[in-house]
């Protein structure tokens, strides 16, 4: 972990609260016209988004 934006002159003054959160934005309706469920999780959306580019 990478501590600098909390640390001035080598001495660490805060600590991060949580990591980085980054959003994902998916077009619903590429998801029906390829007559794929949308999905609910990550894990379902890389799977499925595979499964018609392929």
């Amino acid at each position: 972990m990478n501590l600098n934006e909390f640390t001035v002159d080598g001495k660490i003054y805060g600590l991060p609260r949580a990591g980085y959160v980054e959003g994902v934005f998916y077009n619903k309706k590429m998801f029906e016209d390829a007559g794929v469920q949308v999905p609910k999780t990550w894990l379902l959306s890389s799977r499925r988004s595979r499964s018609w580019m392929s």
